[in-house]
């Protein structure tokens, strides 16, 4: 097995962000594919509110109008009301022509080979 864009022992890195919690903001580790390198910015803030400040995707790839939200237990799946305002934002960006898609954070660090973003991001 050889290192992959994080240093960690795994074979698969397919998603713009780094397999490992923590280094997702290393533009070696979210740059890591050749696909996808240089795309997407981490935390992206866009130019509407949304709450009492800007909007901010977490992964933003402004050129394709994608926004990538990595959704944690804590922020987005604690109560209905969490869920209720996820799906708000997800309309707003929808009306500003931008294409949403959810994945849950854990899936994101644990399984990236499973999401299939390179051929969504490849069609």
């Amino acid at each position: 097995m050889k290192s992959d864009c994080c240093g960690s022992r795994k074979t698969d890195c397919n998603f713009p962000v780094c397999c490992r919690p923590g280094n997702a903001d290393k533009p070696r580790c979210r740059d890591s594919h050749p696909a996808t390198a240089g795309l997407f910015e981490l935390n992206g803030t866009l130019d509407f509110r949304f709450g009492p400040r800007l909007a901010e995707v977490d992964l933003l790839a402004r050129t394709l109008r994608l926004a990538a939200e990595l959704d944690g237990g804590f922020w987005h799946l604690r109560d209905r009301e969490c869920y209720r305002r996820d799906r708000r934002k997800d309309w707003e960006l929808q009306r500003r022509g931008f294409l949403v898609l959810r994945f849950l954070a854990e899936d994101v660090v644990y399984r990236p080979q499973g999401l299939g973003v390179q051929s969504l991001l490849a069609a």
